[in-house]
């Protein structure tokens, strides 16, 4: 038996098993991405965290594929670079955008089903201005406005995925409310 989150899969071959858990991952990122689209009337970003920094009490998130340059930062050029995930794996490597996200406030969605019903955890921020960051995936160097240490203690004890769907804009309340008269479980 394969298990995410609470749910079983049945013991099918080893690449059914991972296949069901790829796709029940995917579901619910699918599911934010669409909701806090259609919500905030903006583009949302997938991302996963890279790295901390505990002195700027900031998160640099990121990832590898095709992402919306809207989201970008003006003062940094757009660009097409070949997909660093790919290109040493599979013959066919392709090319993502590659951007830094553009300064201002951010709110941070993470999804995961908890057993008994979706659960989101939520967070606030700063997207920070400044140069990139980091070579090849677009990325964002986001300030919590909570203590970096302390969230990512609470996103552990209450369990997340690794992905992250990044939408501009202070939407804590709104997405409270929002989870509510969906019964999704809220955390923030």
């Amino acid at each position: 038996m394969y298990r995410y989150h609470s749910q079983t899969f049945p013991p099918l071959n080893r690449l059914q098993g991972w296949l069901c858990l790829i796709l029940s991952a995917l579901r619910f990122y699918c599911l934010t991405h669409q909701l806090g689209r259609q919500f905030s009337g903006l583009v949302p970003m997938y991302t996963e965290p890279f790295s901390i920094d505990y002195e700027q009490n900031a998160l640099l998130l990121g990832h590898a594929g095709y992402h919306d340059s809207i989201n970008r930062d003006p003062a940094l050029p757009v660009k097409i670079v070949p997909d660093a995930e790919y290109e040493n794996s599979d013959r066919f490597s392709g090319a993502v955008t590659y951007f830094k996200y553009k300064p201002g406030p951010v709110t941070l969605i993470n999804s995961v089903w908890d057993g008994e019903r979706i659960k989101w955890m939520v967070a606030e921020g700063d997207s920070l201005a400044g140069p990139f960051k980091m070579e090849g995936n677009s990325h964002l160097f986001c300030r919590l406005k909570a203590d970096v240490g302390q969230f990512l203690q609470t996103a552990v004890e209450n369990g997340v995925s690794q992905h992250w769907v990044v939408i501009s804009g202070q939407l804590l309340p709104d997405i409270e409310r929002l989870c509510t008269n969906l019964n999704i479980r809220f955390h923030s």
